[in-house]
């Protein structure tokens, strides 16, 4: 499953991601989306926004997403094959 770093984001409130059950998606995606492995997959990923978001001083929202994709893939995350070349 693929889930974009805009899903985390909520739309109007700064300072914050919404990992988890609380992601914004479709649906048919909800049910898929809020079982554990994909709700520790999403917190892993809103863990290392914060934390670069944290370090560069901005807000989640503007964290260079490929930056988040290396550092995932530093930690020993699977991301698709197309992301993982894309974020290298």
């Amino acid at each position: 499953v693929s889930v974009g770093y805009g899903s985390l984001v909520p739309r109007e409130l700064d300072g914050l991601l919404a990992p988890g059950r609380h992601l914004s998606c479709d649906a048919t995606s909800h049910s898929f989306l809020r079982e554990i492995p994909q709700c520790w997959m999403t917190g892993q990923a809103a863990g290392v926004a914060a934390a670069l978001a944290a370090g560069a001083g901005v807000e989640p929202r503007l964290v260079d997403v490929r930056a988040v994709q290396r550092a995932l893939l530093r930690q020993g995350a699977h991301l698709s094959d197309t992301v993982a070349l894309a974020a290298a």
